[in-house]
Protein backbone atom coordinates (compact mmCIF):
# COMPACT_ATOMS: atom_id res chain seq x y z
CA UNK A 1 0.00 0.00 0.00
CA UNK A 2 1.06 3.54 -0.66
CA UNK A 3 -0.50 6.86 0.29
CA UNK A 4 -1.63 8.99 -2.64
CA UNK A 5 -3.21 12.43 -2.51
CA UNK A 6 -6.24 12.81 -4.76
CA UNK A 7 -7.66 16.25 -5.46
CA UNK A 8 -11.41 16.14 -6.02
CA UNK A 9 -13.45 19.31 -6.43
CA UNK A 10 -10.58 21.34 -5.00
CA UNK A 11 -10.20 19.25 -1.83
CA UNK A 12 -7.37 16.87 -1.00
CA UNK A 13 -8.00 13.29 0.10
CA UNK A 14 -5.24 10.91 1.22
CA UNK A 15 -5.98 7.38 0.04
CA UNK A 16 -4.09 4.13 0.59
CA UNK A 17 -3.82 2.37 -2.76
CA UNK A 18 -2.30 -0.97 -3.69
CA UNK A 19 0.78 -0.79 -5.87
CA UNK A 20 -0.75 -3.36 -8.22
CA UNK A 21 -4.21 -1.77 -8.35
CA UNK A 22 -5.29 -0.26 -11.65
CA UNK A 23 -5.98 3.48 -11.55
CA UNK A 24 -9.74 2.83 -11.93
CA UNK A 25 -9.71 1.05 -8.54
CA UNK A 26 -7.74 3.94 -7.04
CA UNK A 27 -10.31 6.39 -8.39
CA UNK A 28 -13.10 4.34 -6.84
CA UNK A 29 -11.36 4.42 -3.44
CA UNK A 30 -10.76 8.15 -3.70
CA UNK A 31 -14.38 8.92 -4.63
CA UNK A 32 -15.57 6.74 -1.75
CA UNK A 33 -13.26 8.62 0.64
CA UNK A 34 -14.62 11.92 -0.70
CA UNK A 35 -18.19 10.63 -0.36
CA UNK A 36 -18.91 11.25 -4.04
CA UNK A 37 -21.78 9.11 -5.33
CA UNK A 38 -22.34 7.84 -8.85
CA UNK A 39 -19.43 5.51 -9.53
CA UNK A 40 -16.26 6.09 -11.50
CA UNK A 41 -17.71 6.44 -14.98
CA UNK A 42 -16.87 9.76 -16.57
CA UNK A 43 -14.05 10.65 -14.17
CA UNK A 44 -10.59 11.42 -15.54
CA UNK A 45 -7.35 11.25 -13.57
CA UNK A 46 -4.38 13.48 -14.31
CA UNK A 47 -0.97 13.98 -12.77
CA UNK A 48 0.23 17.33 -11.42
CA UNK A 49 1.87 17.94 -14.79
CA UNK A 50 -1.47 17.40 -16.55
CA UNK A 51 -0.82 13.98 -18.06
CA UNK A 52 -3.94 11.81 -18.39
CA UNK A 53 -3.72 8.44 -16.65
CA UNK A 54 -4.92 5.16 -18.16
CA UNK A 55 -7.47 3.60 -15.80
CA UNK A 56 -6.46 0.06 -16.74
CA UNK A 57 -2.81 0.52 -15.73
CA UNK A 58 -1.23 1.00 -12.31
CA UNK A 59 0.22 4.33 -11.22
CA UNK A 60 3.70 2.82 -11.25
CA UNK A 61 3.29 1.55 -14.82
CA UNK A 62 2.60 5.16 -15.79
CA UNK A 63 5.63 6.61 -14.03
CA UNK A 64 3.89 7.83 -10.88
CA UNK A 65 6.20 6.52 -8.17
CA UNK A 66 6.74 9.31 -5.67
CA UNK A 67 4.56 11.55 -3.58
CA UNK A 68 2.34 13.05 -6.21
CA UNK A 69 -1.11 14.55 -6.42
CA UNK A 70 -3.65 12.99 -8.73
CA UNK A 71 -6.40 15.32 -9.91
CA UNK A 72 -9.84 13.83 -10.58
CA UNK A 73 -12.32 15.65 -12.78
CA UNK A 74 -15.72 14.70 -14.05
CA UNK A 75 -15.59 14.63 -17.83
CA UNK A 76 -12.60 15.42 -20.06
CA UNK A 77 -11.14 17.80 -17.47
CA UNK A 78 -8.08 20.03 -17.63
CA UNK A 79 -6.39 19.19 -14.33
CA UNK A 80 -7.34 20.00 -10.72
Amino acid sequence: MTDVTFVIQGKEFHVDVGVNDPVDEDISKALEEAKVDGGTEGWTARTESGEALDGAKTLEEQGVTGPDKIFLNKGPGRGG
